[in-house]
């Protein structure tokens, strides 16, 4: 995958088609996180729990957003590295409920945080379990 400052996920279909929940949300190079990882932004607040918990190591503590939250153009998840980074996956956290786990999204990244490319388009996440 390229090397960028920003990098984000867009087009985000919940396995349901209605709320998202998460626990957990982190970008990987290789077997370790990416190096520096800066909080995790989301453009939309969660109706439950905080973004903050997405990146804490604990997946026993979820975020939620509404469907309708998910669905608004403007949704993403956006991370500034501060510099360029390279990413190599993508790991997510499940919530209890499986129609509520992230099915489906759009990775992509920047260097001005303003024009972005499509890194890769993920379909079908399995839903590892609940929590």
């Amino acid at each position: 995958m390229p090397a960028a400052r920003y990098w984000r996920l867009v087009g985000v279909e919940p396995l349901g088609g209605d709320d998202l929940t998460l626990s957990e949300l982190r970008l990987y190079s290789g077997a370790s996180p990416v190096p520096g990882s800066p909080a995790l932004g989301c453009t939309v607040p969660p109706v439950a729990g905080d973004v903050t918990c997405l990146q804490d190591g604990a997946t026993d503590v979820a975020a939620r957003w509404s469907g309708a939250s998910v669905r608004s153009p403007g949704f993403s998840f956006v991370w500034d590295f501060g510099t360029a980074v390279e990413a190599s996956e993508l790991r997510i956290g499940s919530g209890a409920e499986q129609r509520h786990f992230m099915g489906s999204c759009v990775l992509q990244c920047s260097s001005d945080g303003v024009n972005w490319t499509m890194v890769t388009a993920i379909g079908q996440f399995l839903f590892p379990g609940p929590n």
